[in-house]
């Protein structure tokens, strides 16, 4: 037991080291070429083909996966993988070894080394890095980001027409997370303000109604600023016209 527990940790570099060289040469292919598909033309294109069962065992290891985006305001600059995981560390402190991967526009792949460690990250929903979130997901299956669509954007949203005794971070964002994810709120202003990530796919209500023990109410909701969408292409920033 104490060996495959230190298997585990020696198959988890800690988030920011990087594979020597050496190291590196060691996961060279000892597969012969006989044993491989040959690949084939099609049209213009080069066709290769995997293998069902290599396909099914990555599968398998990718269980305790997640998948996470970087959310930026806008002006910010990207984070650099290595700012990322110094950020993380700080808030996974309580689970085992963990390893980010950039997959590019912005999206991650994380591995954990437990199924436990992967489900109660992937709780938490999303994350404030200061000044940025990271929003995190459910890992899915041929998931390529160059044909991620983003559906989702930030807004102020302005919540009126409830009692003073809601006025509560907590109660305020169980309220916005009728209309999306909670982000931050402004507590300098006269009505419930949040900012919040919301899918621009989903109905976006002009009223939601507010329950608790043996009492609900209406409460009105107003958008701030919501960007151009088109729900045919399902593409933010394209219009009918």
């Amino acid at each position: 037991m104490d060996r495959e527990v230190s298997a585990n940790k020696k198959a988890f570099a800690m988030p920011g080291q990087r594979k020597k060289f050496s190291q590196a040469l060691g996961n060279t292919c000892d597969i012969h070429f006989s044993q491989l598909p040959t690949p084939c033309i099609k049209g213009d294109m080069v066709v290769v083909w995997v293998d069902e069962e290599d396909y099914m065992i990555g599968l398998e290891d990718c269980k305790i996966h997640v998948h996470g985006r970087i959310i930026l305001s806008k002006g910010d600059k990207p984070f650099t993988h290595l700012d990322l995981t110094k950020k993380l560390q700080l808030v996974w402190k309580a689970i085992g070894p963990w390893k980010a991967i950039p997959l590019g526009k912005g999206f991650y792949e994380f591995e954990f080394s437990s199924l436990e460690d992967m489900r109660l990250i992937l709780g938490m929903g999303s994350l404030q890095l200061s000044p940025d979130f990271l929003r995190l997901f459910a890992w899915t299956k041929d998931f390529v980001p160059s044909t991620m669509k983003s559906t989702k954007t930030q807004t102020w949203v302005r919540i009126y027409h409830f009692p003073l005794e809601y006025w509560r971070p907590r109660a305020i964002f169980s309220i916005t997370r009728g209309i999306g994810t909670p982000l931050s709120s402004d507590d300098h202003s006269l009505f419930a303000r949040v900012l919040a990530d919301i899918d621009l796919l989903s109905p976006l209500p002009d009223h939601l109604l507010v329950e608790r023990l043996y009492f609900a109410f209406e409460a009105d909701v107003e958008y701030e600023w919501l960007p151009p969408f088109l729900s045919n292409c399902k593409m933010i920033g394209h219009e009918l016209a």
